[in-house]
């Protein structure tokens, strides 16, 4: 769901780009918002609907029905609102969508062991993240590198902050200072 929704994300940019201009796409993100609140919301008010089972199949690290999804689409809000080039947001929804979504598949693998800071993440998790990152060079250039770094390392770590809108943010502040 993760990586197809990072998907889904750049195939409206691209759309929206080859209509005419991708900032047009930002009213879209932003009723996504709208509707993963109300769709929460109905959650919430225990009002069942057919999309139900997404939630029981999917965010079993969340704190509530959806939360995972809800900063993804902030995130992504986040990159179409300040990022000025659609290359750097192609880039960071692809980072976004691809190495954290291939991150926690290799992170299944891991052997248990003590909670650490490290969110209970292998070598593995963090190097998956990295490789199939790379092509976001792709989009931005060398650039891409040290970000894809940095985001690997933040996905990584057991912060306070949901790396769904982490990523985005540490992509955001390094393109800004790149």
């Amino acid at each position: 769901m993760h990586i197809l929704f990072g998907i889904l994300c750049i195939g409206i940019l691209l759309f929206f780009w080859k209509i005419g201009d991708w900032k047009y796409s930002v009213p879209i993100f932003f009723l996504g918002f709208l509707i993963s609140l109300f769709i929460i919301w109905l959650r919430f008010i225990k009002i069942r609907a057919p999309y139900d089972s997404l939630f029981e199949t999917a965010g079993k690290r969340d704190r509530f029905p959806g939360e995972g999804a809800l900063w993804y689409i902030l995130g992504v809000l986040l990159l179409v609102s300040f990022l000025p080039r659609l290359s750097e947001i192609v880039a960071s929804i692809y980072i976004l969508a691809i190495g954290d979504g291939v991150s926690s598949i290799f992170s299944t693998w891991r052997n248990k062991r003590k909670k650490s800071f490290l969110k209970n993440k292998s070598l593995l998790s963090f190097t998956s993240f990295v490789i199939f990152s790379l092509p976001a060079i792709v989009f931005v250039g060398p650039t891409a590198f040290p970000i894809i770094l940095l985001c690997a390392l933040v996905e990584s770590i057991d912060l306070w902050i949901n790396d769904n809108f982490l990523i985005p943010l540490v992509c955001t502040s390094l393109f800004y200072l790149l």
